[in-house]
């Protein structure tokens, strides 16, 4: 008995939905994209991958999945569910180098994708070249600012102190710059939208 296979028949680049979008929205997701991707590439040159990195990253990269697959009955309701699936990529930005914290909210909207709900796929790959830039940007903040501290305090009160002072400067300045990006987004899709609202 011969099995054959129905071959789908994929779109054509021009009939994506991605196109569709107003000129100005279009270029901002573009731009936001191609940023994500430098951005990833730039890391990568000046990241050193060791054994214990890439351990780390898995651990955490399947504890994310772990978090999306229960979560995924509840599909995409916002608030606490995404908060819950993405608990593990602030750990990701501040214990591994930046190129980590840009990957793995990637890989995460990869599985969402998948596993929860269809969305256009533009979509959810904007939404991981945003939180990753983010991320990223937080993982160079407390990098960059955790080189200042004195090594010579470790294990100290004092030092605990300014490490939690550094981890919440970097979720804030991911908060920030994840806030400014979707805004923005918004912003051009319905410039009459007030961004208080």
């Amino acid at each position: 008995m011969r099995v054959t296979r129905r071959l789908r028949r994929r779109p054509a680049i021009g009939s994506w939905p991605l196109w569709s979008l107003p000129r100005g929205l279009l270029a901002y997701v573009l731009t936001i994209i191609a940023v994500a991707l430098a951005a990833i590439v730039v890391a990568a040159s000046f990241t050193t991958i060791t054994e214990h990195d890439l351990a780390l990253f898995a651990l955490l990269l399947g504890c994310t999945a772990l978090a999306v697959e229960m979560t995924r009955k509840a599909g995409e309701q916002g608030g606490i569910i995404l908060d819950v699936q993405g608990v593990w990529e602030l750990p990701a930005a501040i214990l591994l180098p930046p190129l980590y914290a840009l990957l793995i909210p990637m890989a995460r909207m990869a599985q969402v994708q998948l596993r929860v709900r269809r969305a256009p796929v533009y979509r959810r790959v904007f939404t991981g070249a945003a939180i990753g830039l983010s991320y990223g940007a937080a993982s160079v903040t407390f990098h960059g600012l955790s080189g200042l501290v004195s090594e010579d305090a470790r294990g100290t009160l004092s030092h605990g102190a300014i490490w939690i002072v550094l981890v919440l400067i970097s979720a804030l300045v991911k908060w920030v710059m994840n806030n400014a990006i979707v805004m923005t987004a918004i912003k051009i899709n319905d410039p009459l939208t007030r961004i208080r609202t």
